[in-house]
């Protein structure tokens, strides 16, 4: 996403669900940190006025066991 006078931002993965619904996936690696979530939220809003709707969000830790985090 360019974003004037904020650069660049990089969601790792924008899907459209079947359902038509948007989702922002961001892969992580090591401890579930709240900047994650912080910065996943900041994409859906930079998003939204593109997709026309707010999308979902989804944080996939890959460690020893996939955990995952949505909203």
């Amino acid at each position: 996403l360019l974003l004037p006078g904020k650069g660049v931002k990089r969601p790792d993965r924008v899907v459209k669900l079947q359902d038509g619904r948007w989702l922002v996936v961001d892969y992580k690696t090591g401890e579930v940190d709240e900047k994650h979530q912080t910065q996943i939220a900041q994409y859906a809003e930079e998003l939204t006025p593109v997709l026309g709707t707010r999308p979902g969000t989804l944080r996939v830790y890959l460690r020893d066991q996939i955990e995952l985090y949505g909203s």
